[in-house]
């Protein structure tokens, strides 16, 4: 990209910038006008899109942009270069060296089907083949509408082409002469060629009629498209006669396979050589074909975009062409600021699922050890079916659990880039600014989201203690569930968060960073009780009503207490109970071999606080004031406590001040404190 275009591409981002620099804390790129179809018909569209921009922002805008188009220096036609090339799959930059790949590339584990076209040697000196990593070109080898990045030829050999459809451009492999699929000795270019051959002579030359028809395509500045002055005549170069007399050299140039060498025959009668080439490529990193013709719809300048690969498209395309999709992403959109993390996640895999077309999948097709809907996932991202060395439809255990850790680390990174722009899509198709700002997922906001190069980048540190300074730390101050409420949140968002961010596959490393950050602003140690609990697996509840029993028939949970005296029970599972001082004068019942690990914490209340009241077999937890006055004192009662032989009672209590007490302890603190008040008959326990 020249400077030129650059600099006019950095004016958008400019006026973004200036536009998202005001005091409600907004401060993000829109995404919508860095895409390149909004800036696509010069500054005509880009005063249409800002008409939708909040009226608080419009006029700014607006006279942004007539200063700018008012620069006699500036060439709009730059806008519509930049667009194309932009949509073609991203600048051919050379100071850019971030081509779009995926942080979850899995490509051992999916086939890679070949697929070849004819090579000439125009030039005698061999073919110049452009390996894989260092090729920018992207054509479609298979015919399947997405053109692959692939290995290519340098512009001193040329294709062997025939414009099928006349409209100047070899627009995929049916218009060149090869294969895709090497299945039988016959598949290859020349056996394409030889339909051709009318009078069966063996030869390829004026006594056939495509002959006038065929091309050579030297694709000078290889970028996979059909450019002006790259498509020559058989006679224009001086070839008269291509050999079908083809021969199996089965050689490598490089990661390209030379499956077949015949010759062709110059007017001086030179004889070269023209090849099969079967290309190293890529099927999972494509571009979708979508043709000058393409109709955007117009909600692609405020609703999410996604980066496609393999057989998917990018979300941009894929909602311009299913209105049920591009529904379902205004629904998402709107509905997350009431959702928890977790059902967005399950709303957005829901989505994804639709975006793929892969809902229809029975789940069971193949095997146990899999969901075939997100294998089937997988494999459009791939562009190709997975390798299974077992044979068959079916996965084996192994593979279906690499397989399925894979499609989650997928899914995470994927997630972590819609929620970066839901904040701005909810503000500007919700119409409302004030809502947004009260967005609960407005944190994602100090991130980017980089759809032409699929990047969310930001600084690590500065966007995890602005979570914890902005977001948890106010929330966790008023409410202990807002550490459950954390652990969901990391649970739905942190594998993607350590991938993005921290390059951590691991899916640890944000988790990690966030649990640090909220010790240093002061979080007490039995935070980190209850977020493991969330993260284990535990499901959280809490009580509604003065005399709610929160029973569950089965698992674990992590039960909030809260201030309306409520008596609770956990069921069968190991839970965990949590008090915080102020919450009343609790129940809790754990009936015999109703787990093996129940747990109480008391979240602000040290050991040393507590009174401890035996009344028969059961155990009160005595609470004071935190000062006389202030209020908050309570109880709570621990049913059968003392019953612990039969399977009955809580396990474990812990305190504030980082002490714990087992049911052993509590036996010999109750004995300890007899006796401390002068008792004589020391009552034990059975």
């Amino acid at each position: 990209m020249g400077d030129g275009l650059r600099d006019d591409f950095n004016f958008v981002r400019d006026l973004i910038s200036e536009l998202t620099s005001r005091d409600n804390g907004f401060a993000r790129e829109l995404e919508g006008i860095n895409d390149p179809a909004a800036i696509q018909n010069d500054f005509d569209l880009l005063r249409n899109w800002v008409e939708k921009l909040p009226e608080d922002l419009r006029q700014q805008a607006l006279d942004k942009i007539d200063e700018v188009e008012a620069d006699e220096n500036f060439d709009p036609q730059r806008f519509q270069d930049l667009a194309e090339e932009l949509l073609n799959g991203g600048p051919d930059d050379p100071d850019c060296d971030e081509r779009r790949t995926p942080p979850w590339r899995f490509p051992d584990l999916f086939e890679n089907p070949p697929a070849s076209p004819l090579a000439l040697d125009l030039t005698g000196q061999g073919l110049e083949i452009i390996d894989l990593d260092a090729s920018n070109a992207y054509f479609d080898l298979d015919n399947n509408g997405f053109a692959s990045h692939t290995a290519w030829l340098g512009g001193g050999n040329g294709f062997l082409a025939l414009d099928v459809n006349g409209n100047g451009r070899i627009d995929d492999q049916s218009e060149l002469f090869g294969a895709v699929s090497f299945d039988s000795a016959d598949d290859h270019g020349f056996t394409k060629l030889a339909l051709h051959d009318e009078n069966g002579d063996g030869v390829i030359d004026a006594q056939d009629s495509v002959f006038g028809d065929l091309l050579i395509w030297r694709d000078f500045n290889g970028n996979g498209l059909t450019n002006e002055g790259e498509l020559f005549t058989l006679d224009e170069l001086g070839i008269v006669s291509i050999s079908l007399d083809a021969q199996f050299v089965d050689t490598w140039e490089g990661a390209n396979w030379i499956s077949h060498t015949a010759t062709f025959t110059m007017a001086d009668g030179t004889v070269r050589e023209i090849h099969d080439i079967w290309f190293d490529h890529s099927q999972m990193l494509t571009r979708y074909a979508w043709g000058q013709d393409f109709n955007f719809h117009p909600d692609i300048d405020f609703l999410p975009d996604l980066a496609g690969y393999g057989t998917l498209k990018d979300l941009r395309f894929a909602i311009s062409e299913d209105d049920d999709l591009r529904l379902d992403l205004r629904a998402l959109v709107l509905d997350a600021p009431e959702l928890t993390a977790l059902e967005i996640r399950d709303r957005f895999e829901t989505f994804l699922h639709d975006w793929a077309d892969v809902s229809d999948v029975d789940p069971a097709s193949r095997g146990s050890h899999v969901d075939a809907r997100k294998l089937a996932v997988l494999e459009a991202l791939h562009g190709r079916p997975f390798l299974n060395w077992v044979g068959g439809e079916s996965i084996g255990a192994n593979a279906g659990r690499q397989l399925m850790q894979q499609y989650d680390l997928m899914l995470s990174a994927y997630l972590i880039s819609f929620m970066t722009q839901q904040p701005f899509a909810q503000m500007m198709i919700g119409g409302d600014v004030e809502a947004a700002r009260d967005n609960p997922w407005i944190g994602f906001s100090y991130l980017e989201y980089d759809v032409l190069r699929d990047r969310v980048s930001a600084d690590a540190g500065d966007f995890v203690q602005t979570m914890v300074d902005d977001y948890f730390a106010p929330r966790i101050a008023e409410s202990t569930k807002a550490v459950a409420d954390m652990a969901v949140f990391v649970k739905a968002f942190g594998a993607g968060l350590s991938l993005w961010l921290y390059d951590d596959a691991d899916g640890e490393a944000f988790s990690v960073a966030l649990q640090s950050a909220l010790q240093d602003a002061g979080i007490n140690a039995n935070g980190s009780l209850i977020f493991d609990a969330v993260m284990s697996g535990m499901r959280v509840a809490t009580p509604e009503g003065e005399s709610f029993t929160a029973i569950s028939d089965s698992g674990q949970d992590l039960i909030f207490s809260n201030a309306l005296d409520t008596t609770l029970a956990g069921g069968r599972g190991s839970d965990l109970y949590v008090y915080a001082r102020g919450n009343g004068h609790d129940t809790i019942i754990e009936d015999r071999f109703e787990g093996s690990n129940d747990q109480l914490t008391f979240v602000d209340i040290a050991s040393g606080e507590v009174t401890l009241v035996r009344e028969g077999m059961d155990l009160r937890v005595l609470i004071p004031e935190s000062a006389e006055g202030t209020g908050g004192a309570g109880s709570v009662l621990l049913k059968h406590q003392f019953a612990s032989r039969w399977g009955y009672g809580v396990e474990t209590i812990h305190f504030a001040d980082g002490v714990s007490w087992t049911q052993a302890d509590l036996r010999a603190l109750i004995i300890e404190q007899d006796r401390a008040n002068g008792e004589t008959e020391l009552v034990g326990f059975r």
